[in-house]
This record gives structure tokens, sequence and C-alpha cells, in this order.
């Protein structure tokens, strides 16, 4: 043991790392056994080598499974971007056990992020919206995951419905039609169509804002000229002017 603190005050890292595996080796004879595969992960870590740094992390988790040392070095390692997935997949039982459902949401946003799958990244956006307009009781930043949602498919009518539900509870409505509005140049006509619509019934129902209002009316009327709901509805914004 006074050679292990010999090295590690000397930053002799790859000597340290012989007598920290020797130590480890030792098993449950080691009283300092699982500061021992911290004290290894970060000398790892050291010498840039994050694969074994998380295996190590990991593995001191196996050993005892709320050892806050190993969560905080896996969650340092999520925060700079490494291994993201494999430290969620780590870290998300431990804190669904924990009921830390603030903790769970960041770290399943981060799985968003190096996930390219869309269906999956989706799924990931629901699973956090629920989170925090379920068990954190924060309706606004669970619009802000629906929107994320639409911005991933605005074709998707399950996460129009969400986003719609969301925007009530939050009184996001102004939010809601600016996200619509937002997402209709990036749609084929159809759905920019009906996009447009709920956009100007949310300008001029809602928000009184009757300019905007107009505004998405005569989108429409450049996608369609022959729509006469949206004239009708010009004509309204017209005489609320």
């Amino acid at each position: 043991r006074p050679l292990e603190e010999i090295l590690r005050a000397k930053d002799r890292h790859e000597e340290h790392l012989d007598i920290l595996d020797q130590l480890i080796e030792m098993g449950y004879s080691n009283p300092e056994l699982l500061e021992d595969y911290i004290r290894k992960a970060k000398t790892l870590e050291a010498l840039s080598r994050e694969d074994e740094a998380f295996k190590t992390y990991r593995s001191a988790l196996l050993k005892k499974r709320e050892f806050a040392p190993a969560i905080e070095g896996l969650e340092a390692m999520a925060d700079k971007g490494v291994h993201i997935f494999e430290v969620a997949q780590a870290l998300e039982p431990i804190y669904t056990a924990r009921q830390d459902h603030e903790k769970l949401a960041e770290i399943l946003l981060k799985r968003v992020e190096v996930t390219d799958n869309r269906p999956k990244r989706k799924a990931l956006l629901r699973r956090v919206g629920d989170i925090y307009e379920n068990r954190l009781d924060n309706k606004l930043q669970a619009f802000k995951m629906a929107r994320q949602s639409l911005k991933e498919d605005p074709t998707d009518m399950g996460v129009r419905m969400w986003i719609e539900k969301l925007a009530t509870d939050a009184e996001a409505f102004g939010e809601l039609a600016l996200a619509y509005v937002e997402e209709s140049s990036k749609c084929e006509e159809a759905v920019a169509l009906q996009l447009h619509r709920r956009a100007a019934g949310l300008y001029f129902d809602q928000l009184e804002d009757y300019g905007e209002a107009a505004v998405q009316y005569r989108a429409i009327l450049e996608l369609r000229p022959t729509d006469e709901k949206s004239k009708d509805g010009l004509d309204r914004c017209y005489r609320e002017l």
C-alpha cells in the first residue's frame, strides 16, 4: 500500500496501474478494494484509455451498486461525451431505483444526442417528456421535448396530439404556433397545409394575433389558391385589424 500511495502521488501511471491490478486481484481481502477500482479508472483516464476506464467503473458498480465514486466517475465521462450509450445503460437502472428522475432525464437526453435512429430518438424524447410531465411536474420542459419530437417527424399524429396537450397544460400556444410555422417549411405540401392551418387557428383564436394569422392564411393560399376556408379566414383577420 505505501508503494501505491507513492506512485499515485508521483503520477507514475503505468507503474501505478500494475500495483493497483495486484491489489484488486486480492479481492475482498483488500480493505480498499472499491477505492482501488476508482483509482485504477482515474489512472486509465489520465492515460486516455477511456474504454478500460469505463469497464473499471462498471466493475466497481458490480461489486457495490450504489458506490457513489463509481457513479460520479461515469457521470463525468458522460459529461465529456465519452461512451454515452454504455454509461447510460449502466446508470439508468440506478437512477430508476433511486427515483432520481432529474438525472434519469439528463442521461436519456444524452442518449438522444448520440442516437442516429429517428424512431429511437423519438421514443427517448417521449420517455424524457413523460418524466418531466408526470414525475417532475415541469410542463414547459415536457413541451420542449415534444417540440424536439415534432422536429424529428412533423407527420407523426401521435407527436402532434402530445404537443397540443402539453401546449395547453403549459399555456405555450405562442411556442406551439411558431413550431408549426417552422416545421411547415420542411414538409411536403399536404402536411404543410395542415400545419399552416393549425398555426393560423392558434394565432387567431388563442393569441388574438390577427396579423400573424393572416400570414398563415396567405401561406395556405400560396400553396392552394382556391382554398375557400383560408380566404374566409383572411377576411376575418382583415376585419379585426
